[in-house]
């Protein structure tokens, strides 16, 4: 990739000596989208981290089936993370050339092609989760922990391709606060659910996974509410300042 940058051949370049030098209202814009993106990368990866510790009071087989779902879950998530960058993508790009209309049409054919894929996922982890946690291990109890905590998961598979999407749209409009705020409190609100749970009702990996299902619309339909305010208010924008 450095290669094809300094070559010089393509769009985007860093050939030469030009364009090095900082630019205070570049570097501005940069860390006013970056650092919220990055707080909630770390938070909610903190949020994971977090249930992965309330798993292990569980048990060393109900550890060994979460790592598995987590696993799984990750390679589900891999469509919604595909459109949500594309959303990102589009919707920033019509925004820069001030078409509300292009904007909100990004979104959402980048969320009924998420959902059409999260909802395949989550078809197929309810109906063969014994054959895809049998994959990893041939334990009956991890293989019991982790069919309960792979068929949840596949629930709420398609709320996390909403909450992805509308994420990924909200960040390409140059909104990266809101999905910042409403995804950390959607995952740290699963762990104290999830805490709560298996700490004082002896509940096990399915209340883990399930606690996103309760939680997940609060990212899911607050961004998309929020996507819908933001582009009226760039539409206005865009109508007064034509």
């Amino acid at each position: 990739m450095l290669r094809a940058l300094w070559k010089g051949k393509t769009p985007v370049s860093i050939h030469g000596t030009a364009g090095w030098r900082p630019h205070r209202r570049f570097g501005a814009d940069l860390f006013r989208l970056g650092i919220p993106a990055a707080i909630e990368s770390v938070l909610i990866e903190g949020g994971f981290t977090a249930l992965v510790a309330i798993v292990a009071t569980i048990g060393t087989e109900a550890l060994t089936a979460q790592q598995i779902s987590f696993t799984a879950m990750n390679l589900g998530f891999l469509p919604a993370v595909g459109f949500s960058v594309t959303a990102t993508a589009l919707v920033g790009q019509s925004v820069g050339a001030r078409s509300v209309d292009d904007a909100v049409k990004a979104m959402s054919i980048a969320r009924r092609l998420a959902l059409f894929w999260m909802f395949g996922g989550a078809l197929l982890y309810a109906s063969v989760p014994r054959q895809i946690v049998d994959f990893f291990s041939d334990d009956e109890k991890v293989l019991d922990y982790g069919v309960r905590g792979l068929t949840t998961i596949g629930i709420s598979l398609p709320l996390w391709a909403l909450w992805m999407v509308s994420a990924g749209a909200l960040r390409g409009s140059g909104d990266t606060r809101g999905p910042m705020i409403r995804g950390v409190t959607t995952v740290w609100t699963a762990v104290a659910l999830a805490w709560i749970g298996v700490r004082f009702f002896d509940l096990g990996i399915s209340w883990v996974w399930a606690t996103f299902i309760i939680t997940a619309p609060i990212s899911a339909i607050g961004n998309a509410i929020a996507f819908k305010r933001r582009m009226r208010m760039l539409g206005a924008e865009f109508d007064h300042h034509p």
